[in-house]
C-alpha cells in the first residue's frame, strides 16, 4: 500500500519539475528579450492591488498590473507583461509611478510573437536572478526526499 509521504513527495517533486521548466523557459526568454527591437508604447491602464502597511496606512501596493499598447508591423498590439520575473513590493510601488495610465513607455517586442512584448527586458538584476529556478530545485529535492522516505518505510513493513 502506498503511503502519504510517498504520494506527497512525488507530487511535490513533479511540481518542482514543472516550475523548473517554466523558470528556465522564462529565464531564456528574458535573456533573448534584450535583443528585441524597442518601440514606443502607451500605458492603457495601471493598477496596484493587494494591501500592505505603508507609513502607518494600509495601501494597495503588493502587486502591479498594467495593460499597454504599441504598434508593430502595421498592427496595433496590447500586452500586460511587465517583466519575465515576479515583481513584489517595493518594486511595484516604485514602478506604479513610471507605468501610470497614459504614460509613454519603451516596449521590447518579440519580432516573431509581438504579443510577448515586455516593458523591462532581461532577467532580474542582482542576486535574485535565479531565484525561481533555485526554488524549483529545492521543491524537487524535498519531493524526492519525502518520496524516498515514504518508499523506505513501505519496504520496512
Amino acid at each position: 500500500m502506498i503511503n502519504a509521504p510517498f504520494l506527497v513527495g512525488c507530487a511535490f517533486a513533479l511540481f518542482g519539475v514543472y516550475f523548473f521548466g517554466v523558470g528556465v523557459r522564462h529565464f531564456r526568454q528574458a535573456q533573448r528579450s534584450r535583443q528585441w527591437p524597442v518601440l514606443e508604447g502607451r500605458i492603457e491602464s495601471s493598477w496596484l492591488w493587494g494591501r500592505r502597511m505603508i507609513d502607518g496606512e494600509m495601501k494597495p501596493a503588493e502587486h502591479l498590473d498594467v495593460t499597454y499598447s504599441f504598434d508593430y508591423g502595421g498592427q496595433s498590439w496590447q500586452s500586460q507583461r511587465i517583466a519575465f520575473y515576479t515583481l513584489v513590493y517595493p518594486e511595484t510601488w516604485q514602478l506604479a509611478e513610471q507605468f501610470s495610465e497614459n504614460a509613454a513607455v519603451s516596449v521590447s517586442v518579440n519580432p516573431h510573437q509581438p504579443e510577448e512584448s515586455v516593458l523591462i527586458p532581461g532577467p532580474r538584476p542582482g542576486h535574485k536572478r535565479y531565484s525561481d529556478i533555485i526554488l524549483a530545485v529545492i521543491a524537487m529535492v524535498v519531493g524526492v526526499g519525502l518520496a524516498w522516505a515514504g518508499w523506505v518505510s513501505l519496504l520496512g513493513h
